[in-house]
């Protein structure tokens, strides 16, 4: 089996200390990533049929795009919780 790149749902790239980093994401896999998209006004995304479903499982929804999409970007949820707890904890 020949794999061309750029593949669907894999990036490659080096860091400065030249370590080669690769990204694989749920879409590379056909089975996971095809079908009509589905638009999920919480999260701003189309999802895939297995994605959604995925989504719809989990029970706590916000980590959604970190579990899923390789997003690791602070949600406003979180850092708000964060900054809660440094509040009580300097009381």
């Amino acid at each position: 089996m020949k794999t061309e790149f750029p593949h669907p749902g894999v990036a490659m790239r080096t860091n400065p200390h030249g370590v080669k980093i690769v990204r694989l994401h749920y879409s590379a896999d056909p089975g996971k990533g095809d079908g009509e998209k589905t638009l999920v006004p919480e999260l701003g995304l189309p999802l895939s049929p297995w994605a959604l479903k995925q989504y719809q499982g989990m029970t706590k929804k916000a980590n959604y795009l970190q579990e899923y999409e390789i997003d690791f970007a602070p949600r406003w949820e979180t850092r708000l919780c964060v900054t809660s707890m440094r509040l009580q904890s300097h009381a």
